[in-house]
């Protein structure tokens, strides 16, 4: 990479400027968390703020460690996603060449992009209505924590219909990760969480936690549903308290298209210890004719790799490919053009596990581990959003 970031420079007619080339770069790609109230631990707001981190900065751009993104596309692939914050290699032989020279030239500093505004208290529009967990929850300075799960009636009386959401942790500093769980009345036994990779609803994690749905699609809440919140906190050396909240903004009618979720998931999973490479595998046959809009893949610590994929004509088609899963940024991949799923496919996921030493993040390697909630057990599950393709919502 170090003579990539070469390369590239000695191609410009001039050296990579601050202003004129990274900051636009750090801007687009960096300043959604990274500015004054994001969830970031600092801002990059100043030529000064890349300088004084700029080993650190180098050294996430060079390993792909950020901006988080883990899904690769395969070239010639047609199943691209819109939310992609991955840098081109162009991007990153700019940044690197900028980084790494003696002179980090500032350029025309009136011309750079403006600092990002200081992170609203919301990204989606005001809610038309916030649930919050009754009572703070105590985070410890420091050790492990089980996960908390806390529920929360709507006491809806009506079917609404959710055009955007958005998680918000109140200690965002010590929470890993929050699922949102929606139970309908009707459902029995614990069938409706994370337990049967049913019922998901939002998610927040560090850059994440909101969505925004087109004018054409939203997602229902059954009357007299309860939201399940499922708190992960990692303490950070501070003791402190956390109300997480859920940020609604409804329809006022229904729309064309309900976004639906279900989870394919591998609840007999299996992991041998000292294994370095542990396969698992689920399907599902789709219902329907369907559209599937985004995935988010779910695995703990031991997760290595997932993939997704159909079956065309003898062929194995990869719908979305996570080479390099990493437990602390559970992402969601939005398709940047709905993906067509015929009634009948299979829809097979695969996920790779590593319970050996060399994984550093493996809490015990001597362990044979199957499936649960706590972050010393796992998971597999593959969390779609689709929508049925011959379904309009609002003639309901």
């Amino acid at each position: 990479m170090m003579f990539c970031a070469a390369l590239y420079a000695c191609l410009l007619a001039a050296p990579p400027t601050y202003a004129a080339d990274v900051a636009p770069i750090v801007s687009r790609a960096c300043c959604e968390c990274h500015r004054d109230g994001g969830v970031a631990p600092f801002a990059l707001a100043s030529p000064q703020d890349l300088i004084k981190r700029a080993r650190t900065i180098a050294r996430a751009v060079r390993d792909d460690s950020m901006p988080p993104w883990f899904a690769v596309v395969a070239e010639g692939s047609a199943h691209r996603f819109k939310n992609d914050a991955s840098l081109s290699a162009a991007d990153k032989a700019t940044l690197l060449a900028w980084l790494d020279s003696d002179e980090r030239a500032l350029g025309d500093l009136s011309k750079a992009p403006p600092p990002r505004p200081v992170a609203p208290a919301w990204r989606i529009s005001t809610p038309d209505v916030v649930f919050e967990i009754p009572a703070p929850v105590e985070i410890k300075a420091k050790g492990t924590m089980n996960y908390v799960n806390v529920r929360v009636p709507t006491n809806f009386t009506e079917d609404v219909w959710v055009r955007e959401w958005e998680v918000v942790p109140s200690a965002r500093e010590a929470v890993h990760h929050v699922l949102v769980f929606a139970r309908p009345p009707e459902a029995k036994g614990r069938g409706a969480g994370e337990d049967e990779g049913r019922g998901f609803f939002a998610a927040f994690v560090p850059g994440g936690g909101m969505r925004s749905y087109d004018s054409t699609r939203a997602k229902k809440l059954p009357k007299g549903s309860t939201l399940i919140f499922q708190l992960h906190y990692t303490p950070n050396g501070q003791a402190t308290q956390d109300r997480t909240k859920i940020g609604l903004v409804l329809a006022k009618t229904a729309p064309e298209h309900e976004v639906r979720t279900v989870g394919i998931f591998d609840s007999a999973l299996d992991i041998p210890p000292h294994t370095a490479t542990h396969r698992e595998m689920s399907s599902l046959t789709a219902p329907a004719d369907i559209r599937i809009l985004s995935w988010m893949p779910h695995m703990h610590t031991r997760g290595k790799s997932f993939v997704a994929y159909r079956k065309r004509d003898g062929a194995r088609e990869v719908l979305i490919d996570v080479p390099r899963y990493d437990f602390n940024w559970q992402l969601s991949y939005d398709y940047a053009t709905p993906l067509e799923v015929s009634k009948g496919t299979l829809i097979h996921i695969e996920g790779v596990f590593d319970n050996s030493a060399e994984n550093s993040a493996n809490p015990d390697p001597s362990k044979r581990v199957r499936w649960g909630q706590q972050t010393t057990d796992e998971m597999l599950i593959g969390y779609i959003d689709y929508e049925l393709a011959h379904e309009i919502a609002r003639e309901k």
